[in-house]
């Protein structure tokens, strides 16, 4: 059975969305420093870091979303300890349903 963090999965995700989509763009306090597989993927344009004050984040990827058509995705953070995520169901009769 495979395990992956949950910061993995977010990441993961996010990158995926991002492939898909070029216009959606990451800020938060310390995005880019937190997720540096991101920025080497997509660039600092894309992955930024912003102040410590979600207002403030939202309304910076607000007024870059009218600017400059961007799809923004708000940052989401877990702790450091947070437990794993499986990928597979845990017993055959989870993966029947």
């Amino acid at each position: 059975m495979s395990q992956v963090t949950v910061n993995d999965a977010v990441s993961q995700a996010l990158a995926e969305e991002m492939r898909r989509d070029p216009r959606v763009l990451m800020m938060g306090e310390g995005v880019a420093t937190k997720r540096q597989d991101l920025v080497r993927e997509f660039g600092a344009e894309r992955v930024r870091n912003a102040p410590l004050a979600e207002a403030i984040i939202a309304a910076q990827e607000r007024e870059i979303a009218e600017m400059q058509a961007w799809q923004p995705a708000p940052p989401v953070t877990t702790p450091p300890a947070a437990p794993a995520a499986t990928t597979t169901p845990a017993s055959p009769e989870a993966a029947a349903n």
